[in-house]
């Protein structure tokens, strides 16, 4: 029998931001008091309408492994179902009961009581950007003018570094295509164009002040964007910039950073045949054996700063 399907499990920490774009200090459990408040929620609370797109989440408790855990979900365009082939070779649409639709999900699960999730999706599941929409929603009442964020676990020097910046000169982009994305908007949007008009060509894509020196707002526009492309890395295969910081001595220095270089992330197997999917069990055990490894890399991090 064939091995499970490999995915990378990836790590996201939720973020504070309020009116001003100032991050905020979220005292640790989130994601136990997040859950335990989505379970009392009713179902149309739970949905959410984003970009076109309808979605919907669940917290969840399983029994084995016993952990609490998220479940979010984007429904399917009827356009995009799969036809089923039969034992004998026939093929036939994909037949589904009146209240049935078929949906792309992302699984999470937090890591203790840090702010952190471990996730994994299907190959057009929830992206980051619709994730944040939803939390955003759900707690939209005491928000008031602020806003959640997910972003990706990363090396922690590289994330110092990047809320150091004040602006940007360069950025390399390239990515995979994904058909059932999220549409996107803005610069993102013509990508994304660019994507569906040659489905089998990955893009590269490069904005470069050179040696020279962008206006100001220009600086701060484009270190905006790179901001954006560090928080939903998912169908980016390189993410290179060029950013701005105060210097020691006044002025500024140009620091180059390669984003996906540093970031957390684990290979894992799902399930046991690559042909079926896997059972929610068997991705739960994926996504803890992955913060199982996380964890070890945490103590043998500590031990190398005591040496």
């Amino acid at each position: 029998m064939p091995n499970g399907k490999k995915r990378f499990v990836y790590l996201y920490e939720i973020v504070h931001k309020d009116k001003n774009d100032v991050r905020q200090r979220i005292a640790p459990g989130f994601w136990d008091r997040f859950h335990s408040r989505l379970v009392g929620l009713p179902p149309e609370s739970k949905r959410l309408d984003y970009r076109g797109r309808r979605y919907i989440g669940h917290a969840y408790t399983a029994k084995s492994p016993a952990v609490k855990y998220f479940y979010f979900c984007k429904a399917r365009p009827g356009s995009d179902w799969p036809d089923v082939e039969a034992a004998g070779g026939s093929a036939a649409s994909l037949s589904l009961n009146p209240d049935e639709r078929l949906v792309e999900p992302i699984y999470m699960l937090p890591f203790r009581e840090e702010n952190i999730v471990a996730s994994v999706r299907t190959s057009g599941g929830p992206l980051p950007q619709s994730i944040e929409s939803w939390l955003n929603k759900v707690h939209a009442e005491e928000l008031e003018d602020g806003w959640f964020e997910l972003w990706p676990v990363v090396n922690e020097n590289q994330r110092l570094r990047l809320e150091a910046s004040t602006g940007a000169t360069m950025v390399d982009v390239k990515t995979r295509p994904d058909p059932l994305a999220d549409p996107a908007q803005g610069i993102e949007g013509g990508l994304a164009q660019l994507e569906n008009e040659f489905p089998s060509a990955s893009l590269n894509l490069k904005l470069s002040y050179g040696a020279g020196l962008p206006g100001e707002d220009d600086s701060r526009r484009l270190l905006g964007f790179v901001r954006r492309l560090f928080r939903n890395q998912e169908g980016t295969t390189r993410l290179k910039a060029t950013l701005l910081r105060p210097g020691v001595n006044g002025g500024e220095v140009r620091d180059k950073i390669d984003f996906l270089k540093d970031r957390v992330r684990y290979s894992e197997v799902f399930g046991h045949s690559e042909e079926y999917p896997a059972s929610p069990g068997e991705i739960l055990e994926g996504l803890a054996s992955a913060l199982r490894k996380y964890s070890q890399d945490l103590l043998e991090l500590a031990h190398e700063d005591l040496e």
